[in-house]
């Protein structure tokens, strides 16, 4: 699979939702309006979760519907990220 945003021809509208915060991390739901070269518009949604150490963000994560990938790219996704140590 390519890098995210790669096939990304128009970013229309992305909303975030209010943090919740537990220690030194933090999450968030993002929404997204976007259209894809190959694929034309379609909505996306995603969770964040961020590590913050000293102001600043140290570790993302991004939950998110595997099967919007495939749509997008036509081939099976790559789980091996998931899996980071």
């Amino acid at each position: 699979m390519g890098r995210k945003g790669e096939n990304l021809e128009a970013f229309h509208k992305g909303v975030i939702s209010e943090p919740i915060i537990a220690g030194n991390h933090c999450t968030a739901k993002m929404d997204y309006d976007v259209t894809f070269k190959e694929k034309g518009r379609m909505q996306m949604e995603e969770v964040g979760v961020f590590e913050v150490k000293d102001g600043k963000i140290i570790n993302k994560y991004f939950v998110y519907d595997m099967w919007f990938l495939i749509k997008i790219n036509n081939e099976a996704p790559d789980l091996g990220a998931f899996f980071m140590t």
